[in-house]
């Protein structure tokens, strides 16, 4: 309809017949240049571009509206898929769960090492093994040396001593005070080094301690420091009782 007024109003000039005042005929020309002619043919324009316009975006969203229902579809094949590989495991885990097994309330574990040669070591003196490897629950205190069962269960220990020159050390894994095995470590010449350890599981009630001793030879040495760390303490809860 706007092409038409527009062809309507350009093709060809406008005549009006009619009567003058005397009653005589007359011709007038209408000038299709004039400014309310042009202002109206201005606003058709306009009106074109914005019919133009919105049928582009009208197009656009139709697209988008084809590729999301694209985007949807996968979606839905995708969470599918995933509902029932969830279905399949929760179903193993659940019969997995009603075998009977040991449960464990904490995980406990740790690792430490003497980062400094210790000197003139006395009998029954704590060997403390200051720097952490790994404190998991937090129940070994480097400051003392001491490990302390969080709860009663069955652990595993191990230590070992370095010993580097004639020098002869005797080290022993006690509880509450209690031997519980032994390790030695003994160089028989200045360029000599040695190491000596061992490996306990122990069962342990909460809140009794465990720690590494010297023993049997006063005024003793280990050696140990941050590049060569040959003296270690380690233990783990197995599990509890």
């Amino acid at each position: 309809m706007a092409i038409v007024l527009q062809l309507f109003l350009v093709g060809f000039p406008l005549f009006i017949y009619g009567l003058n005042a005397s009653g005589t005929e007359s011709q007038l020309e209408i000038d299709v240049n004039s400014k309310p002619i042009l202002m109206l043919m201005e606003k058709v324009k306009r009106m074109e571009n914005r019919m133009n316009f919105l049928e582009n975006i009208v197009a656009e969203q139709s697209r988008e509206l084809v590729q999301y229902k694209t985007k949807m579809v996968d979606l839905i094949k995708q969470l599918s898929l995933k509902f029932a590989n969830f279905t399949k495991t929760n179903l193993y885990t659940e019969s997995e769960s009603m075998l009977p097994k040991r449960q464990t309330p904490g995980n406990v574990a740790f690792s430490a090492y003497v980062s400094n040669h210790m000197y003139h070591i006395g009998v029954g003196q704590a060997i403390r093994c200051d720097t952490e490897l790994s404190n998991i629950g937090g129940a070994y205190d480097p400051l003392t040396g001491y490990f302390t069962a969080p709860s009663t269960g069955v652990y595993l220990f191990s230590f070992f001593t370095g010993q580097e020159g004639p020098y002869q050390i005797f080290v022993r894994l006690v509880v509450n005070n209690i031997n519980q095995v032994d390790g030695v470590a003994e160089g028989t010449t200045d360029d000599h080094n040695d190491q000596g350890g061992n490996v306990a599981i122990i069962q342990l009630n909460a809140g009794q301690r465990v720690w590494l001793e010297s023993y049997n030879q006063p005024d003793t040495r280990l050696d140990s420091d941050a590049s060569y760390r040959l003296t270690s303490f380690s233990g783990v809860k197995l599990f509890d009782l």
